[in-house]
């Protein structure tokens, strides 16, 4: 089976260098360097030169320091594991219950991915297609909206032929709760 395995950042500083940050100011930088140049063209009455930089700098100099700036606001919004679960065969592979909030709006949102570098800066992982509220079998919500329902957390999964067991889990009120299955 190939697997698709994508990368996410773990740190605000890998997440400055890989989505994009970086790219923003250096291009703010350059745009900044045109407008200065520009204006030194001009007090050196080189129109020729002078107007276009000062036009193209000036142009695109706003939207640029606005989307660096909008980007700035959301960095360091990285994904919160908030349970994980350990293979049964394999104790370094996991699955790991995130929570993050999108956007503007914040709409909140979880996901379930299989890891087997946890505490790394950079953590390559697969995105699996599991939802923990049809998991349990239940008809009630396991995991919503800035709240984790602890009792109906399944103790023990099943996902792709591989048993996983509860290994911890972080609540929103920030106790963090160890379990003890084998």
């Amino acid at each position: 089976m190939w697997a698709s395995y994508r990368y996410e950042p773990r740190s605000a500083f890998a997440q400055f260098l890989l989505e994009g940050h970086l790219l923003l100011l250096l291009l703010l930088m350059v745009l900044v360097f045109l407008y200065i140049e520009g204006i030194y063209y001009l007090l050196m009455v080189k129109l020729k030169k002078s107007t276009p930089l000062l036009i193209y700098s000036d142009v695109l100099l706003l939207p640029v320091g606005i989307a660096f700036f909008l980007s700035l606001k959301f960095l360091g919004d990285i994904k919160e594991d908030r349970i994980i679960y350990r293979s049964s065969q394999n104790p370094s592979e996991k699955l790991v219950a995130q929570y993050y909030e999108t956007g503007v709006t914040r709409t909140p949102r979880w996901r379930v991915i299989q890891v087997n570098d946890l505490p790394s800066e950079l953590r390559r992982f697969h995105k699996t297609h599991l939802d923990l509220n049809t998991v349990s079998g239940a008809t009630q919500k396991v995991v919503g909206e800035k709240q984790m329902d602890f009792a109906r957390i399944p103790k023990k999964l099943v996902y792709e032929y591989q048993t996983y067991l509860l290994e911890q889990t972080h609540l929103f009120d920030g106790r963090l709760i160890k379990e003890a299955t084998k």
